[in-house]
């Protein structure tokens, strides 16, 4: 699945919003991505400057990733079955049912610095 959005502050955060404590990983300037067991962060092209396309793909696939740079692998964690793509503002921008109470995740950017486009791979 698919969408392009402006995204607020030029951040998403990949969680389970079912999750009822869920702890937003230190900002880190220097790094595309910042993650602890609930949450992963992605800077992204801040609002002000465009939109930014995100995809959620189920399973590993050769899709774009010719020009896409890996900048996470690991898990989130999944209590209640869900994972989305959420906003600063939690605005679900996409969503899927997971299996599990962890779930494998790997993220590619366009662009370390202000990706433009997002896919968020979920094994």
């Amino acid at each position: 699945m698919e969408t392009r959005i402006s995204v607020p502050d030029g951040i998403i955060f990949l969680l389970d919003p079912s999750k009822k404590s869920v702890i937003v990983p230190t900002y880190d300037p220097e790094s595309a991505t910042a993650s602890n067991p609930s949450c992963v962060s992605v800077k992204t092209l801040p609002e002000c400057d465009g939109e930014v396309t995100l995809r959620l793909i189920r399973g590993t696939t050769e899709h774009d990733q010719q020009r896409l740079e890996r900048v996470f692998e690991g898990t989130v964690e999944t209590p209640g079955g869900q994972l989305a793509v959420v906003t600063s503002g939690l605005h679900r921008a996409l969503e899927t049912s997971v299996s599990g109470s962890v779930t494998r995740v790997a993220i590619l950017v366009d662009d370390i610095e202000f990706p433009s486009v997002v896919e968020v791979h979920v094994e």
